[in-house]
């Protein structure tokens, strides 16, 4: 933050107001409310196989988005407990969802393309190639025409839904462009970057119009809200800011002594907002004075990737390192510390099994068949070669690979790490420093993998 913002405006610090607590609300006195609709009711959904990293209400309010590391996209109704219609066709974890033109969804991900499906067919409309790296945020312009799209290669690209044509790429941040966000317009284009830079681009042309701050660390998210509009964006420290979008001055500092920030969200009637950060936790703020109404702990075991209010603004929907998505109720403090409650997921006591959750659970089932996974299923895993476990699309290191999983090999893996025993793999980059560790889970995986074969074997 600039030394000039400080003696321009009044700035709001959330750490000086009263009455914080998890599930607690820092309003007048006796008063709970959220807004005039009641609060919805708890719901969970489940179906991803890995941590929920997108979410998207459609303009309509009928329908959900989903998208995870699972690779798949899923739409939801929102009007009834139904199953969702599944969406596949990434070939690498999906970052991003949004709704697009009339009755389309956009999702975009790892394998830098962005797929524009059909609600609530799922019918695929359009495949969009021009990244060159992965894709971590899309946002669709007013006139639901156009969408904006902002990848790691370091450019912003603006696309026309209906022909599938690249109209403009930015060279916006170097180092990698982490956020979009169309001015109220639709005539300019907001970008904030890994490099700590907010700024504001003319699509006519591409030319830059002005720089809106300059953090210390990466700007993870944008959001533009409200009339007159507002622009609230998030770090990698942990600071939350809000800014006056027609001249930039701070209207609110809601940073708290929490990091990063990797989830933004207003309400349709931009009355209230809500920040979702790395140690799971939802804010959710009063926009009238800026005061916390409600501040909970929404995943227990990890970050908080995504975040979007229901339709009347009686819940927000959480996605995070669960394959769980929820619906939290608002406007009730004693429903909400409830619901925090039933989606709470205990840790299993075995250390070896703990291990399994937090280290490969996300892409593996212990299973002999897959399932919507990022990796392959591990049933039978123990005397196998990598990369032949039917149904999965392996990469071709893998499957070109004599390596075969055993009790040293699957050490190797935790120890020295995928980039070395199985180099040109999927497998992300994950070690296990301490030698026990490693042996209570190799003892876990040999256990629950033959167990596995064995029922399928009939045995």
């Amino acid at each position: 933050m600039s030394a000039g913002w400080l003696g321009a405006i009044a700035l709001v610090c959330v750490s000086c107001l009263a009455g914080l607590g998890a599930g607690g609300a820092a309003g007048a006195e006796g008063d709970t409310s959220l807004s005039a609709t009641a609060p919805e009711a708890f719901r969970v959904f489940e179906g991803h196989g890995g941590p929920v990293t997108a979410l998207a209400v459609s303009p309509d309010g009928r329908w959900l988005a989903t998208g995870s590391f699972d690779t798949s996209v899923g739409l939801w109704p929102l009007d009834a407990a139904a199953p969702p219609r599944w969406i596949e066709g990434h070939a690498a974890a999906v970052n991003a969802v949004a709704f697009c033109g009339p009755g389309l969804v956009a999702s975009a991900g790892d394998d830098a393309e962005i797929r524009v499906n059909a609600v609530p067919d799922g019918g695929l409309r359009a495949v969009l190639r021009g990244h060159v790296g992965k894709i971590v945020d899309l946002a669709a312009a007013p006139d639901g025409r156009h969408l904006a799209s902002a990848g790691w290669d370091g450019t912003a690209r603006l696309w026309d839904i209906g022909t599938g044509r690249e109209i403009l790429g930015i060279e916006a941040h170097p180092t990698g462009v982490n956020a979009v966000a169309f001015g109220p317009d639709g005539r300019t284009l907001l970008t904030a970057g890994k490099d700590g830079i907010l700024a504001e681009w003319r699509l006519r042309d591409g030319a830059r119009l002005r720089t809106l701050a300059r953090e210390g660390f990466g700007i993870n998210r944008l959001l533009v809200f409200g009339s007159p509009p507002l622009l609230a964006y998030g770090t990698v420290d942990g600071a939350t800011r809000v800014l006056s979008l027609s001249d930039g001055a701070l209207r609110a500092d809601l940073s708290l002594d929490r990091r990063p920030i990797l989830a933004l969200a207003a309400d349709r009637g931009a009355s209230h907002l809500a920040v979702g950060d790395g140690e799971g936790f939802v804010m959710i703020v009063r926009t009238s004075d800026w005061r916390i109404r409600h501040d909970f702990h929404a995943a227990k075991r990890g970050p908080v990737w995504a975040l979007a209010f229901t339709p009347s603004g009686g819940g927000i929907i959480a996605g995070g390192m669960s394959h769980r998505a929820y619906l939290w109720p608002l406007g009730a403090p004693d429903r909400l510390r409830q619901a925090e409650g039933e989606a709470d997921e205990a840790e299993p006591a075995d250390n070896g099994e703990r291990l399994f959750l937090r280290k490969c659970s996300i892409c593996h089932t212990l299973g002999t068949e897959w399932r919507r996974r990022a990796g392959p299923p591990l049933g039978g895993l123990f005397g196998r070669r990598a990369g032949t476990a039917p149904g999965y699309g392996y990469s071709d290191a893998l499957r070109r690979s004599d390596l075969v999983w055993t009790d040293e090999t699957v050490d190797a893996l935790f120890r020295e790490g995928p980039d070395v025993v199985t180099p040109g793999s999927k497998m992300p980059i994950q070690r296990i420093t301490s030698a026990r560790d490693r042996a209570d889970l190799i003892r876990f995986l040999r256990q629950a993998t033959a167990t596995r074969e064995a029922e399928r074997k009939g045995e």
